[in-house]
């Protein structure tokens, strides 16, 4: 199994989704991931993760296109597929100040026809 954990700061005034971090991740299946969001955040500031051309979450609507929320922390199982390759985190901020989330991602490798 594959765990990538990491901090994320979305900076103030980021109005467009922008890569925020970068790195090479595992073929397989995403099972897990953990989002802690930090107080204050107001739900004006969240992101979303693009594993290998596969966006979590997916934006199945406008409410639904960012990981967000304000002091609060959760677990999702996505359970889809990704390919090895590169895991971009992008971000947007509509809030006049930075915001802090927390992010663990669980990926159980192996073929899984990926």
């Amino acid at each position: 199994m594959a765990v990538y954990s990491l901090g994320i700061e979305v900076p103030a005034n980021t109005t467009a989704p922008t890569l925020l971090k970068k790195f090479k991740g595992a073929a397989g299946v995403v099972t897990k991931v953990y989002v802690d969001v930090s107080a204050g955040v107001g739900y004006m500031s969240g992101f979303y993760i693009d594993y290998s051309g596969v966006r979590i979450p997916s934006p199945v609507s406008d409410d639904m296109q960012y990981f967000s929320g304000d002091n609060s922390e959760y677990w999702v199982q996505p359970n889809v597929a990704v390919g090895e390759g590169d895991v971009g985190i992008y971000g947007v901020n509509y809030d006049s100040v930075p915001h802090r989330f927390w992010l663990i991602i669980e990926v159980q490798e192996g073929g899984y026809g990926v």
